[in-house]
């Protein structure tokens, strides 16, 4: 079972899982609502299987125990939250199942994943840089490793300047778009034809959307988010609140999902980031009126 507050990290391992057992050794992927939708009768040529089960309602010891005696394998996913607190304590006390709990990272756990990463790539930077990377970093474990690769791809030039032009620390005034989002596409598109002229500019405009969209999913509830939206977002505030509220656990993770590949396509084809940006902020109103 898959559980926690830090989506990336929840979708990374789901990822891998899902490589292990599909690509690398041929299980079929399914996925259901919850249990009550899973058929124990593959068929012919479906033998082995690799089912996820986006909702652990209807989750207990004898669904478990039932399961137990099927050759598929399931990867549970659940929101933490303090109705799945018991399911993960059933999860927790098998010795056929495992829990893993994916929250963001601490400063001690970025300073291992930052210390590996500089062995592994034989790497040389200063006291000073390393310590403002641990500070200027992302929490979330894949937007961490993403931001690590973007910054050493230049190895022999990391300074304190080239880590805040690529992490966008500072957005400007694009972010402004973010609270258009609403608006009907002809509209976005005229802005964001008129205001994102180069690729500095969408790569400003792409970290702006990401820093609203974490604002948005790390939120606990309602009023944990209002207490954490900047002042000087006071007159926003009603916006953001009613965005959070169009929210839910499979938005959060599709919003999640778009940010990496996005980040992806942009390190991969910049010459092509203008109409990256577009499409990112066209998919991004998508899956929020959905």
């Amino acid at each position: 079972m898959l559980s926690g507050n830090e989506f990336t990290l929840i979708n990374k391992i789901k990822d891998f899982l899902i490589y292990t057992y599909k690509d690398l050794r041929g299980y079929s992927l399914n996925k259901i609502e919850n249990l009550s939708s899973y058929n124990k009768n593959s068929g012919l040529f479906e033998d082995k299987r690799l089912i996820i089960v986006k909702n652990v309602n209807k989750t207990n010891d004898q669904t478990l125990e039932e399961l137990a005696e099927s050759d598929d394998i399931f990867i549970f996913i659940s929101e933490n939250t303090p109705k799945v607190k018991s399911v993960k304590t059933i999860f927790i006390k098998r010795e056929d199942s495992y829990l893993v709990d994916c929250y963001e990272l601490s400063v001690e756990n970025k300073k291992r994943i930052l210390n590996e990463y500089i062995s592994k790539k034989d790497l040389k930077i200063s006291s000073d840089i390393y310590w403002y990377l641990i500070d200027k970093l992302d929490n979330k474990y894949v937007f961490f490793e993403k931001q690590i690769e973007l910054i050493f791809s230049n190895k022999n030039n990391v300074d304190i300047k080239l880590i805040n032009s690529l992490l966008s620390l500072n957005t400007g005034g694009v972010d402004k778009i973010f609270f258009d989002i609403l608006k009907d596409n002809k509209e976005i598109i005229n802005i964001y034809k008129n205001k994102i002229i180069d690729q500095s500019e969408m790569y400003k405009l792409f970290f702006s959307f990401k820093n609203f969209c974490l604002l948005l999913i790390e939120s606990e509830n309602k009023d944990v988010l209002e207490k954490n939206i900047p002042k000087y977002l006071f007159k926003e505030k009603g916006f953001l609140i009613g965005i959070y509220q169009k929210l839910n656990f499979k938005k959060k993770s599709f919003l999640l999902s778009l940010l990496f590949k996005t980040e992806r396509s942009l390190r991969s084809e910049s010459k092509l980031s203008l109409v990256i940006g577009l499409r990112f902020i066209l998919n991004f109103r998508k899956i929020i009126i959905s």
